[in-house]
């Protein structure tokens, strides 16, 4: 068995964030000066194979992240404020998480067979840091997701002058239903996402010369 453990702390100056803004004028996304950020953490991995061929893993992380300033020009009095305490980071999970089980043995003149099931976590992700300036962004944030991929293959497959590897995979094979993005077109009235993919499978086959 091994284990790896790591804690971080990590200051940020002059951080730079995309910002989406859309008006009547157009829609359009901005890189902002968001000021300074911390980021404090730590991250977990576990690897373990209690008998020959069979390896489980899995590791966790989690991260606190906060603004510390975040400046922009208020609409109303045309002045800069400072909006660090509502501020979010896009695109961002605080909480990872991912675990897997593989089983490999060598199959007398067949190959070497593998399987393998890998489950994938992250906590609720927002699109945009500010809800002021998109107002849709709580609404069209995803909730927590999960997802299982999947995969079977027979390797080292003797042809004579050549190896074969015949795969058959599966991705998200449970069918979870979440976001990969969002925009959000504030004052247009509207928002839009886009999902990830739905479950997918396929059929690998290679050869090696």
């Amino acid at each position: 068995m091994r284990f790896n453990l790591t804690a971080f702390h990590a200051r940020y100056k002059d951080l730079q964030v995309s910002q989406f803004v859309a008006g009547t004028g157009g829609a359009s996304s901005m890189t902002v000066n968001a000021g300074k950020s911390t980021y404090t953490g730590v991250e977990a991995e576990v690897l373990a194979q209690p008998v020959q061929g069979l390896t489980f893993n899995a590791s966790l992380g989690y991260v606190d992240r906060k603004y510390k300033t975040f400046m922009i020009r208020d609409s109303k009095t045309n002045e800069l404020i400072n909006v660090a305490n509502e501020a979010r980071f896009g695109y961002s999970a605080s909480t990872t998480i991912s675990a897997g089980a593989q089983y490999e043995t060598s199959i007398a003149d067949v190959g070497t067979f593998l399987a393998r099931l890998d489950w994938s976590y992250r906590s609720r992700v927002y699109f945009h840091p500010l809800d002021r300036l998109n107002p849709f962004n709580q609404g069209m944030s995803d909730g927590p997701a999960g997802r299982f991929d999947a995969r079977v293959a027979l390797s080292d497959i003797d042809l004579g002058p050549t190896k074969a590897t015949v795969a058959l995979w599966g991705k998200n094979i449970t069918d979870k239903k979440y976001l990969y993005s969002g925009i959000d077109f504030g004052s247009l009235g509207f928002a839009g996402v886009i999902f990830a993919e739905p479950a997918t499978y396929g059929v690998d086959v290679k050869f090696a010369f």
